[in-house]
Parts: structure tokens; sequence; C-alpha cells
């Protein structure tokens, strides 16, 4: 099975647009969320501050946990699609 493969596996109940819904349900530790390239997205246990996109995927500028959250997303504007969990009062 190749990485493809996977995330088709992993697509998330027909989400297609990075939102914060993508926090529903995921640990405090997850500060922010990104997409890809591919359309896949990643979670992060640091603010968007802390992260730039490259050639294809995200870099962050300090150590940081992340992960995997799925595939399937819409790639327009991939490199801006950074996003902060918001944080209710």
């Amino acid at each position: 099975m190749n990485w493809n493969d996977l995330t088709d596996l992993i697509e998330r109940n027909g989400e297609t647009q990075l939102t914060q819904k993508v926090f529903k349900d995921e640990p405090a530790k997850i500060k922010s969320a990104v997409m890809d390239s591919q359309g896949r997205v990643f979670l992060f246990e640091c603010n968007k501050s802390h992260l730039t996109p490259n050639h294809r995927s995200w870099v962050s500028d300090i150590e940081t946990g992340f992960y995997f959250y799925g595939g399937g997303f819409d790639t327009t504007d991939w490199q801006n699609s950074a996003i902060d969990r918001e944080v209710s009062a």
C-alpha cells in the first residue's frame, strides 16, 4: 500500500475544506492545523506562527509534535491553509 492509498482510506467524511472542525475531539495540546500540496491535513502542537510552507509541505521553526489527520482536502491556496485552534471563552 502506498501513501496515496492510505490517504484515500483516511478521508474524513467528505470534508474538503480545512476548518475548526479538525480540532473537534482532539486533545488540547493540538494548537494548529495545515494542509500540504497533496490535500493531506496535519495537526501540530505549536501555533501557526511557527509554521512555514516549503515547496510541498510545512516546516516548523521549533521542535514540535505533529499528527496526520486525513486526506482528500481541496488544495487551492494550500500555502495559506494554516489555522490556529480557536479558544472559546
